[in-house]
């Protein structure tokens, strides 16, 4: 038995990765940029943040990141960065899973259902992003 032809190398991969990986990009980078509009906006940004808000930032960031950097840093071998953007991608999910659970009684019913509705959405965004990383090896610099 003779094994199978090898696969011919994708040379579009960087350019399918990238491609995938850019809404996950947008939607990290609007996430982020309201999370500091909010700050900015709220009344006591003249205050130094408590120790609790930047720990909230810092865990924001540590998720928010790992989607907004170049695609080349999670090539095949660098386990470190794609456990991080797998990890970052379950905690988003946990957080929107926990989020619609708790706006759900809270919140008129189409309202509910809008938000629910955005937060799989970016979620959806995060696990493309993590597919494209994960799906083929891309080419090495």
């Amino acid at each position: 038995m003779t094994p199978p032809p090898p696969m011919p190398p994708d040379t579009e991969a960087a350019t399918t990765t990238a491609l995938l990986r850019a809404p996950a990009a947008i939607v990290s980078a609007a996430f982020l940029a309201g999370l500091v509009a909010g700050e900015v906006a709220s009344p006591r940004h003249t205050l130094p943040p408590p120790a609790r808000d930047l720990l909230r930032f810092a865990l924001v960031a540590f998720v928010m990141i790992p989607f907004l950097l170049p695609s080349r840093w999670y090539q095949p071998g660098r386990r470190v960065m794609r456990m991080w953007i797998v990890a970052a991608a379950l905690m988003a999910s946990a957080r929107a899973v926990y989020m619609s659970v708790g706006l759900y009684s809270h919140r008129p019913w189409d309202e509910w259902l809008m938000l629910t509705v955005l937060h799989f959405a970016e979620i959806g965004t995060l696990w493309l992003a993590v597919f494209a990383v994960r799906r083929s090896p891309m080419p090495g610099p």
